[in-house]
């Protein structure tokens, strides 16, 4: 931690917060690494490929002030010239650079740096994208048209659209597999044989039906309110698979 160039005292209190000492006027700056090597839908990683960055395990916040907005600003590495997020970007700033309402929008907004092709399709009048990273041998135009005739009819059930923009990534790897919801995108595993083989192509559009209706099961429908998130402590639960 540094204010105007200068070195500032860090303590760390328990084993996800810091005290930074430092002038109560003016601003000051903080730095600190992850660990981001662990390829899943559920886990920030980089390597020299392309980065993916999920909000909940990279990003601090003061505390007792996850209601404030914030910006990000994405710094891609040489030859990366590709960002994706449902993330809003910041208006007037510099490229790649996004705002959040609060911690909550920021925490379930992940990113994807680095080459993937980004497909484009619409549904009900809402812009979606995909942001494919790693190789895939698709059909495209058949692929944008399920993908449309999925979320289209999803949006038929409910009889609502909460949608103004939504983003899908998918990893395209070996191991991938899996699909994990957030709040105006979702994050997909699948491997590169996937769209030309019609089993595990059906699989595909099946998961892509499964997460996107979280954004009304869950998300919008239930129960119980969804939150406050407490982001402090491990959250142990008997009822995931």
């Amino acid at each position: 931690a540094t204010a105007g160039g200068q070195p500032l005292a860090v303590e760390k209190l328990d084993k996800n917060t810091w005290r930074v000492r430092h002038p109560k006027q003016g601003n000051f700056q903080v730095s600190y690494g992850v660990y981001a090597y662990e390829l899943s839908v559920r886990t920030s990683y980089i390597d020299a490929d392309h980065g993916f960055a999920l909000g909940s395990s990279i990003f601090m916040y003061p505390a007792g002030y996850k209601d404030l907005s914030s910006q990000v600003t994405v710094q891609p590495a040489a030859g990366w010239n590709t960002v994706s997020t449902a993330l809003r970007p910041a208006t007037g700033m510099q490229k790649f650079t996004y705002q959040s309402a609060s911690y909550d929008e920021l925490a379930d907004s992940p990113i994807e740096i680095g080459t993937q092709k980004v497909l484009n399709f619409t549904a009900n009048n809402t812009p979606h994208q995909m942001a494919m990273f790693g190789p895939f041998n698709a059909d495209e135009p058949r692929l944008l048209a399920d993908m449309k005739r999925v979320t289209e009819e999803a949006q038929r059930v409910v009889g609502q659209n909460p949608l103004d923009h939504y983003l899908f990534i998918v990893h395209n790897t070996e191991a991938g597999g899996g699909g994990l919801e957030h709040l105006y995108s979702t994050t997909l595993g699948a491997r590169p044989g996937t769209y030309a083989n019609e089993v595990a192509y059906k699989n595909f559009m099946r998961l892509v039906a499964h997460e996107y209706f979280h954004l009304w099961n869950v998300k919008r429908i239930r129960p119980i309110a969804l939150g406050p998130f407490d982001y402090d402590h491990e959250n142990y639960t008997h009822m995931l698979w």
